[in-house]
């Protein structure tokens, strides 16, 4: 969808000083947000898998071991936008008992922890 500029600027002095203001256009959006049948069909069934999924996580025994495949997923793909070649595969090799693991796994790794750690403190202070 195209909507163009969403509004314009104004030169105005502020003291003795002349600037640029951004003022937007007024609501609603010209054109108006699409929210056609099949636009609220999608919007209705993302609602319905979050719930199924929000749902899910009450007949677990242990929600965080759930959670903490997401975790991991979550760890590649940034890993993966920071350049790091890997893949969930390989790091839930990594969780088994090896010898060694290479560079690229322990920024993964780091990141999962770190994120781990976060979301431990944060779940505490609720």
């Amino acid at each position: 969808m195209q909507r163009g500029a969403t509004g314009e600027y104004e030169v105005t002095t502020a003291g003795e000083e002349q600037v640029r203001a951004f003022i937007p256009h007024h609501l609603p959006p010209n054109p108006p947000l699409d929210l056609s049948n099949a636009r609220q069909r999608l919007l209705e069934r993302a609602t319905l898998a979050v719930g199924r999924l929000d749902s899910i996580t009450l007949l677990l025994p242990e929600p965080n071991i759930f959670l903490y495949a997401y975790v991991r997923r979550e760890a590649v793909l940034s890993s993966q936008i920071e350049g790091t070649q890997s893949s969930l595969a390989a790091c839930y090799r990594l969780l088994a008992p090896l010898p060694t693991f290479s560079v690229p796994w322990q920024s993964c790794m780091g990141w999962a922890s770190s994120f781990a750690h976060w979301s431990a403190s944060n779940a505490r202070q609720r």
